[in-house]
């Protein structure tokens, strides 16, 4: 996955407005139900500036029809942030930078909603853009994949 910004303004190192990062499937689809998983990651701060901690939340639905099995959410966090606090139940496979959180059956029309707080590091530079991402998915067949992750951008 690939995510790049942009700005009408003078940029004067273009050479950071993009970043690559992988996700991580844990789940393969061996479900006979169908469901259609959707996610979104949004914070009420759009520019920050070093030190600061960052308020994230996470958005999850099953849209359906059927239940979803064994739902997982996955938030990356890229090398500039660091987890300090929230709701997020966190799974023994999470790492500091890849939190998971099982949320086993969810069922038709289910959905819920996790709260983050994201240091962000002292050693960034102004004008840099810090990405997060998350995704979610089931062992059930998902209708529309497109929707089993998000990302959002944060401007130092």
């Amino acid at each position: 996955m690939e995510a790049k910004v942009s700005t009408t303004s003078n940029d004067t190192n273009a050479a950071n407005n993009q970043a690559e990062g992988t996700i991580t499937i844990l789940n393969t689809q061996s479900s006979t139900f169908s469901s259609n998983m959707e996610v979104s990651l949004s914070s009420t701060q759009n520019t920050v500036t070093p030190g600061t901690t960052i308020p994230y939340t996470i958005q999850y639905k099953n849209n359906g029809p059927d239940l979803a099995e064994e739902s997982v959410i996955i938030v990356t966090i890229p090398n500039e942030l660091t987890y300090v606090s929230g709701s997020l139940a966190l799974d023994l496979m999470s790492t500091t930078k890849s939190l998971v959180r099982k949320i086993s059956d969810l069922p038709s029309d289910g959905q819920g909603q996790i709260q983050l707080n994201l240091l962000l590091s002292n050693i960034v530079d102004a004008g840099d853009a810090v990405f997060s991402y998350v995704t979610i998915s089931s062992t059930s067949n998902d209708t529309t994949p497109s929707n089993n992750q998000a990302y959002k951008s944060i401007v130092v």
